[in-house]
């Protein structure tokens, strides 16, 4: 009877780990899948973000890239549309300042002036953002062109309006609408903004 004891004692003592093991190895089993199915809080938050037509596809991104940095501190759902405007931009995604040759007399030019000259834009430029623009300075579509033109190579009756980051030392920037936009950068461009 002692040896039965001792097998029944035995097989108890190796039971008594087995019950503990499994309620850990669950543990870990599902703390290891919560952290694998749960969502980012990116994914949360970019999910609310809903974009009108008025946006380029370049645009969105850059205004998904800058709410991943600002993630937790977003609630609720956004809807993103973008304004072209001329004056006051709040939330600028890009900015069109006019230029011209180097060489050229021209110092400024108001919205008035650009009727009476022809507008280039870069020919890389989106349909919607040039569409915005003639809209805004309220020119004839076949005032802005959209084409590959080097500034040097602008005559005095041609202006180009350049995105902000593409100036170089080989341009002249114009002042716009009576302001220069190196001296004030929320005036003197022609403004692409999220609202």
């Amino acid at each position: 009877m002692s040896v039965n004891y001792k097998r029944n004692k035995a097989k108890h003592k190796s039971r008594r780990w087995i019950i503990p093991a499994i309620i850990i190895a669950l543990a870990i089993i599902a703390s290891i899948a919560y952290l694998l199915l749960k969502h980012s809080p990116v994914t949360r938050n970019s999910a609310k973000l809903t974009f009108d037509s008025s946006l380029t596809s370049g645009e969105q991104q850059a205004i998904i890239t800058a709410e991943k940095n600002l993630s937790d501190r977003i609630q609720g759902k956004i809807k993103v549309e973008t304004v072209t405007t001329s004056n006051n931009p709040k939330l600028v995604l890009e900015a069109y300042v006019p230029v011209t040759s180097f060489n050229s007399a021209r110092q400024s030019v108001s919205k008035k002036d650009l009727n009476e000259l022809q507008i280039y834009v870069p020919d890389d430029i989106d349909p919607i953002i040039q569409k915005a623009i003639t809209e805004e300075l309220k020119l004839k579509p076949e005032k802005l062109e959209a084409k590959s033109i080097k500034p040097e190579d602008l005559t005095d009756r041609q202006v180009l309006l350049l995105p902000v980051d593409q100036l170089t030392s080989n341009v002249k920037m114009l002042g716009f609408e009576g302001s220069y936009y190196l001296d004030d950068t929320s005036k003197g461009a022609v403004f692409r903004q999220a609202v």
